[in-house]
């Protein structure tokens, strides 16, 4: 299997694929367990592969989206809505 899939990407028919992936990365920019560095360098890696979207959520930390962590409604809404409408543009797209 995994031959087969790297025959894929050695054939371009990965490289179509890839092209219509869409990846949404949402940030707290007060996340204290990733860096500046670490986010680029993932910013980079998805941007190579697919079409990726960044959300900088200021003053949002790490698990701004779950109740037991740092919860943040107004972060965690504009990223629901943010995912919510990638999904959306995707189907319209196909």
């Amino acid at each position: 299997q995994q031959q087969q899939q790297q025959q894929q990407y050695n054939d371009g028919r990965a490289d179509e694929q890839q092209q219509q992936q869409q990846v949404l990365i949402c940030h707290g920019t007060d996340d204290p367990f990733v860096s500046a560095e670490s986010l680029e360098a993932a910013l980079e890696w998805f941007q190579q592969r697919s079409k990726t979207s960044l959300l900088q959520l200021s003053g949002a930390q790490h698990g701004f989206t779950n109740p037991a962590q740092a919860y943040d409604a107004e972060a965690a809404n504009k990223a629901w809505r943010q995912a919510v409408s990638l999904i959306r543009r995707a189907f319209r797209e196909e």
